[in-house]
């Protein structure tokens, strides 16, 4: 939820860049008006403010065509456009903000909501909307970037579709997500990776199934295949030597610590926070992350901008500051 420090920053920074006179916009705005039609209102000034700038381009496009454009026109042009970017940008950042807290919010759970698969399934569907098939180009039905920024890069993904649905003949199993065909483009005669990512329950003690051995089973399924999208064209084909990226994320619970050990991915992260490993068999990496890890480092990814914005969590602060630290002391020796 937007709280109300965040919602009088988010409407400053529209207002700031669309309103010229912002204490004269404020003063037609009578006092029994409810918030949905003061955004209303609001709206109604940023779609005015976006239209005047598109025919200022227009206009100074003509104009230098014509050789009459002045460098005080340019220059004015070039202001308004970089002040709109500034707030598309904070408004990009508060809602990352939002949903890292509301991801994270998830891992508070009672003992009896730890036996239920519910925030498994609520936050596979923050990170990847459940039961599709999607294109890079559809940016903004998921939040891949909570996990990892590149995987928004891949031009091909399901998320908990049967294998069968995208090429495996007769295969009924539903890896969580599945990536294909990276950065939107096919590379004849390259082995590009595919990506697995798992999702366990949050607060799974002991583990119902190993997830290693769930990821790898998908892979030597998925191996010699030919993968179609929705429309039957040819995504990858998958080779033999085709590399695989298996990424399982859970909580790390004692009892899911001491299963990891004990198998092919047992090596820990620096942090403590993961583990990971190789097989290979499958040519295969694997990855395993807590959920508290992705959330933590997705705000490590963001802090330049949540930082400018007052939006960086203390915790976060005291990570950036030990980091810098150490890598002081590191540069000193």
């Amino acid at each position: 939820m937007i709280d109300a420090a965040m919602s009088s920053f988010f409407a400053s920074a529209q207002l700031s860049v669309s309103v010229s006179d912002i204490d004269g916009y404020v003063a037609k705005l009578t006092p029994g008006m409810s918030d949905e039609d003061i955004g209303k209102s609001l709206f109604t000034v940023l779609y005015r403010h976006e239209k005047k700038v598109k025919a200022d381009i227009s206009s100074i496009s003509a104009d230098a065509a014509a050789n009459v454009t002045s460098q005080q026109q340019i220059d004015t042009l070039v202001q308004k456009v970089s002040d709109d970017a500034k707030r598309r940008l904070a408004e990009y950042t508060i809602k990352r903000h939002q949903i890292i807290q509301l991801a994270k919010s998830l891992l508070k759970y009672t003992d009896e909501e730890r036996r239920s698969y519910h925030w498994e399934r609520t936050l596979h569907e923050i990170i990847c909307p459940m039961g599709k098939m999607l294109s890079n180009r559809e940016y903004n039905d998921h939040n891949l970037w909570l996990v990892d920024d590149l995987l928004s890069y891949y031009s091909f993904f399901a998320s908990d579709k049967a294998m069968s649905s995208f090429g495996v003949e007769g295969e009924r199993k539903e890896p969580d997500l599945i990536f294909l065909n990276p950065y939107g483009f096919r590379r004849e005669g390259t082995n590009d990776p595919v990506v697995i990512v798992e999702f366990k329950r949050p607060g799974d003690e002991q583990m119902s199934s190993d997830p290693v051995d769930q990821v790898l089973e998908y892979v030597e399924k998925l191996r010699s295949k030919t993968v179609r999208d929705q429309e039957g064209a040819v995504v990858s084909e998958i080779g033999d030597d085709t590399p695989f990226e298996c990424i399982i994320l859970c909580d790390l619970t004692e009892g899911a610590k001491r299963r990891f050990k004990r198998g092919l991915a047992h090596n820990p992260t620096p942090d403590g926070q993961g583990f990971y490993g190789f097989s290979p068999a499958h040519r295969a990496s694997l990855r395993v992350l807590s959920y508290r890890k992705v959330f933590r480092d997705a705000e490590l990814r963001n802090h330049s901008f949540f930082n400018r914005l007052g939006l960086l969590p203390e915790e976060v602060r005291s990570a950036l500051k030990e980091r810098t630290d150490v890598d002081r002391d590191v540069a000193a020796e």
